[in-house]
């Protein structure tokens, strides 16, 4: 069937399309911030919990409109430590997840956090 014919055919059950809104940017990139430097190097793999904590933002469309959402995962236990949700994406949000993260699993010794370094991360507040 062509593409002609099934738009006659979803035409004749009363059907439309439903559009899908487009998701809006975690990710600035573009910013003026310190980066600090990679040493995760995606080397993702831990021996013990705690080593290392990789975090991102994404976004959920709801009936209310977008919630962002941070997390961060140990990448020992593939576990969530700590997670936030926030109707903007911003530093508190990512600070939040992180202090969520911290009271919940009480690292000790060297703990490399890992982002993708955009402008929630970077920022100083």
């Amino acid at each position: 069937m062509h593409r002609q014919g099934i738009a006659r055919f979803i035409h004749q059950l009363g059907l439309t399309a439903a559009t899908r809104k487009r998701k809006p940017r975690t990710t600035d990139r573009a910013h003026d911030h310190p980066i600090a430097p990679n040493l995760l190097n995606r080397q993702f793999s831990a021996t013990a919990p705690n080593q290392r904590w990789v975090g991102d933002i994404t976004v959920v469309d709801t009936q209310e409109g977008w919630l962002y959402v941070a997390a961060l995962v140990d990448r020992y236990s593939r576990r969530w430590g700590g997670w936030a949700m926030s109707a903007h994406p911003n530093e508190a949000l990512v600070t939040a997840a992180f202090q969520m993260a911290y009271r919940q699993c009480h690292p000790h010794g060297a703990l490399l956090h890992h982002t993708d370094r955009g402008s929630h991360y970077t920022s100083l507040g």
